[in-house]
């Protein structure tokens, strides 16, 4: 008989099992064993089946999460942040995502974002304390020293007991070369928290700084037992193996770099060094440039954030003549270190040329202050005040200057610009006729004509203008300057002439074509000049300048969808346009296309980044494309602008929007500096001082209430307000009177429910029902009434009434899946098969809720499906972490599937911290049971 072949039987096998089980695994079952091989330590192996679930079901919250996580403990930081942002995006709750995301950052050096991104305001306990520290290391890498202070302290105030916190403390004072006392700090971290790679990676830091480099050897080496790819360790090891000539032994750390951390440009300067000290200098050429080649690919950001690669990296681009790559590294390196006179001119002549002429000024003035000696710094400064409208300090600047230089005539020609701007024409003609009588030149002479034309001097702009052309026959600025003119008195036929003489010059024939289509244009003839643009495109279908005239054309026209085609060939050819850009983020608005329209108006952003009209339109288009967090940030800075126009609509909706976002600092901001302005805005009154009380802003409250009550002592606004107050201050019981005379003055659904859920709170449901159930019939109560009378029979364990309640809401909006799922809640406490089909239903229309997601995979746990409703469970506490119930039902669910040791892992979580919850008794009996098991 022939001897079987295993092998291939084995292979078959697997073939046939990939194309048959594997293909029927589900989103879930993907994840689920993720989980398991997460558990086990195969953070590869986990990046792949989350990637299949992924794949399946693109908006997964769960997957992208522990994706994140799985990246981060395999190196992969940027890849980590991408999935944990994905997972902020489809609404994860920070408190699981924020930490791991910050080390995410925080490994990439992307300082700037953990700050913007990772945020305490709705945390609380030890990742609250946790996050702070991460944003105070930020600070501190930033050299934002009071922010990172405040954070640290805010941390340690937060959790006394936080050694990270601790250990940033102890770099702070090592970086302000308080040795002794780092080293008192770092000592007393290391009590605290003794595995943590991170403090001990400063107690190494602060052992290198005071040279006992055997030591900090020895300390990195137990930062890297803790944390094997510790990459700041590591870089620091590296760099004691150089200074020690241990060539060998920095040669393995960097192969390990190279081979973990692929596009790391520091560990290719390192490798080139080394390159160097083993006599190989092609290889350390090749090291260098890839190193090179890394910094062009990274954010801006991240080499500003770097004094070495952000000097090295301004200065290559400055000398390659990229000014917009030199900008991004000459900015931050000149805040950091004020006097490099020589950044600041490169700097201020770049924005010059941008005609960014306020940038020039800011650019300039700190150092002149200290340097006025340095003329060419002090001209351009002056040339930046005139084309900035100061013209009375450039003016006097120039006047300053000229007598303490000898060669006067540049000079001398920005004072006439300076006295034409402050409105002293007559000093300016005379500065300018004196000039040309000493020196004729094309550049004065061109001034001179112009100002003769804008005074209305045409004839003698003319005689200028003739004896230039007459100079310079040839010179195309001046016959165009000459034909303007002429076409300005009326002399088109001339006018024509000048402009047909250019197209026989070399480079004229463009320019010669476009003054005859704007001349054609000047006596009403569109059609010929609309042919006439055509045949230029047609020959020079890049050209901006014709492509301009076009869309103003259709513009005119009325023709939307031709002139987007040409706004968006200009916007390809001109890459500092805002104004094409907002235009077409308009259009594209218009038509409902969001995400063009927000591709558009953010490089407006980045062009003109304090234009409040770009703004509103980037913050519009967040919210379309539900990008809540990027639209709270760009409200916060349109606050800012709209102070200076006193805008109080403005202010009192962006403070709206900033609300609902959470951000209630901000919005308190944004009225009370509403409220300057209209101090007596009843509107803008209530909602700050709601926020207040929600702020526990109190005593300010109080103020503005009794100014309100004093003002209008019939409003019911105030006496509701004064209700609040009182609550807030523990007093329920002194607020029931304000609260009713609020009602009496004023019968709104604001009012009762004010007085319902006060007198809820002292445990007179009775009354308090009796006050909605009167709003009701009175008919002056809205939707609200009806969900605050179900919470309320639901209290009192009336929960056939908060049935009808609820159907009744329901009947009204059928879709709305809020009431769907507190349906579902209510019909389980009835013992209600419909409660499932409402949960399903719910889940429909909001798949992004953590309450329905809770709802509905709990009644699936109930019905028997356990497998389904995993998924739906995990959710909902991606979701929601704080809501210890749904960890319980994701407890239960696993013991149900014999997921015994996981089920078990859930509930020590759930139980560590002593919390009361609505299932703890369940959960205690589930973790009885299964320890028995």
């Amino acid at each position: 008989m022939k001897k079987m072949n295993v092998k291939k039987i084995l292979s078959i096998f697997l073939m046939l099992l990939s194309g048959s089980v594997l293909a029927e695994l589900s989103p879930s079952d993907y994840y689920e064993d993720a989980v398991k091989r997460l558990n086990n330590k195969d953070a590869k192996g986990a990046i792949i089946q989350l990637k299949n679930a992924i794949k399946q079901s693109p908006n997964m919250l769960s997957a992208h999460v522990l994706l994140g996580k799985a990246y981060l403990q395999n190196g992969e930081a940027g890849n980590a942040q991408n999935e944990l942002e994905k997972a902020n995006e489809l609404g994860a709750d920070g408190s699981i995502t924020f930490i791991d995301l910050a080390k995410a950052y925080l490994m990439q050096a992307k300082y700037h974002a953990l700050i913007k991104n990772v945020t305490d305001n709705e945390l609380s306990g030890k990742i609250q304390s946790d996050v702070l520290v991460y944003r105070g290391t930020a600070y501190l890498e930033l050299g934002q020293l009071r922010l990172a202070k405040e954070a640290i302290s805010k941390a340690l105030s937060v959790d006394s007991t936080n050694g990270r916190a601790i250990s940033v403390r102890a770099l702070m004072l090592l970086r302000d070369g308080k040795f002794k006392r780092a080293e008192k700090a770092i000592v007393e971290g290391l009590k605290l928290d003794d595995k943590s790679a991170d403090v001990w990676n400063v107690k190494a830091s602060i052992s290198h700084s005071m040279g006992q480099l055997e030591q900090a050897l020895v300390e990195y080496g137990q930062v890297l037992a803790i944390e094997e790819k510790h990459l700041d360790a590591r870089l620091a090891r590296i760099g004691i193996y150089l200074d020690l000539v241990k060539d060998s032994l920095a040669r393995q750390d960097v192969d390990y770099l190279r081979n973990e951390y692929k596009y790391e440009p520091r560990s290719a300067y390192l490798e080139s060094i080394i390159f160097k000290r083993e006599l190989k200098p092609a290889e350390a050429l090749v090291a260098l440039k890839e190193s090179a080649d890394m910094l062009r690919s990274m954010e801006p950001k991240i080499i500003n954030d770097s004094r070495t690669l952000n000097m090295l990296a301004g200065l290559v681009f400055f000398d390659v003549k990229d000014f917009e790559q030199a900008k991004t590294y000459l900015e931050p390196l000149i805040k950091k270190y004020p006097n490099q006179l020589g950044a600041r001119k490169i700097l201020a002549s770049i924005f010059f040329e941008e005609k960014k002429y306020q940038k020039s000024i800011d650019t300039l003035t700190p150092t002149l202050v200290e340097s006025s000696q340095d003329l060419a710094a002090t001209s351009l400064l002056s040339a930046a005040y005139l084309r900035n409208g100061q013209a009375e300090l450039g003016t006097r600047l120039l006047e300053k200057i000229l007598h303490n230089t000898a060669e006067k005539s540049p000079l001398r020609v920005n004072l006439a610009i300076g006295y034409n701007e402050l409105g002293q024409q007559n000093k300016a003609l005379a500065e300018l006729q004196s000039i040309y009588k000493e020196s004729p030149t094309q550049r004065v002479g061109t001034m001179l004509a112009l100002m003769h034309h804008q005074r209305g001097e045409a004839k003698k702009a003319l005689i200028i203008a003739d004896e230039l052309v007459e100079k310079e026959p040839d010179n195309l600025g001046l016959l165009h300057l000459l034909g303007t003119i002429q076409a300005s008195l009326g002399q088109f036929d001339k006018a024509k002439s000048q402009f047909t003489k250019m197209a026989k010059i070399e480079g004229g024939k463009t320019a010669s074509e476009l003054n005859l289509g704007k001349l054609e244009l000047a006596q009403g003839q569109n059609e010929k000049a609309r042919t006439r643009y055509a045949a230029l495109l047609n020959a020079e279908p890049s050209n901006v300048d014709v492509l301009n005239e076009m869309a103003r054309l259709e513009d005119i026209a009325g023709n939307n969808e031709q002139r987007a085609r040409w706004l968006e060939k200009i916007r390809s050819l001109r890459l500092k346009d805002w104004r094409v850009r907002l235009a077409l983020a308009n259009l594209y608005a218009e038509q409902k296309s969001y995400t063009a329209s927000l591709e558009a108006v953010l490089e407006a952003k980045k062009i003109a980044p304090k234009n409040l009209l770009i703004l509103q339109t980037v913050a519009a288009n967040y919210l379309a494309l539900g990008k809540r967090d990027d639209a709270k940030y760009t409200y916060g800075q349109m606050r800012s602008i709209a102070l200076d126009a006193s805008d109080t609509d403005a202010l009192y909706n962006i403070a709206r929007q900033q609300a609902n976002m959470g951000r209630l600092q901000d919005a308190v901001e944004t009225l009370s500096i509403a409220l300057e302005y209209k101090p007596n805005n009843v509107q803008i009154q209530t909602r700050l001082a709601e926020l207040w009380l929600r702020t526990n802003k109190h005593e300010l409250a109080k103020n503005l209430i009794d100014n309100m009550r004093t003002a209008r002592p019939k409003g019911s606004e105030g006496h509701r307000l004064l209700g609040d107050l009182l609550v807030n201050q523990g007093k329920a019981s002194q607020s029931i009177k304000h609260y009713k005379k609020a009602l009496i003055l004023a019968k709104t659904s604001d009012n009762a429910l004010a007085l319902s859920l006060a007198l809820s709170g002292l445990d007179k449901e009775s009354q308090a029902i009796g006050i909605l159930e009167k709003a009701k019939r009175a008919k002056y109560a809205d939707g609200r009434v009806s969900v605050a009378l179900t919470e309320l029979y639901m209290k009192q364990g009336h929960f056939k009434k908060a049935a009808n309640e609820l159907e009744g809401l329901l009947k009204q909006s059928p879709n709305d899946p809020f009431i769907l799922n507190n349906l579902a809640n209510v019909y389980d406490l009835l013992n209600d098969k419909r409660a499932l089909g409402l949960a399903k239903k719910a889940y429909s229309i909001a798949p992004t809720s953590a309450d329905i997601n809770d709802t509905y995979g709990w009644q699936l746990t109930k019905a028997g499906q356990f497998e389904k409703a995993l998924p739906y469970l995990r959710e909902a506490h991606n979701r929601n972490s704080s809501n210890l119930d749904v960890r319980f039902h994701i407890a239960k669910t696993l013991a149900e599937l014999k997921r015994n040791k996981e089920a078990l892992n859930e509930l020590k979580e759930l139980l560590r911290d002593n919390q009361g919850f609505v299932s703890k008794d369940e959960a205690l009996m589930l973790e009885k049971e299964l320890l028995k098991r």
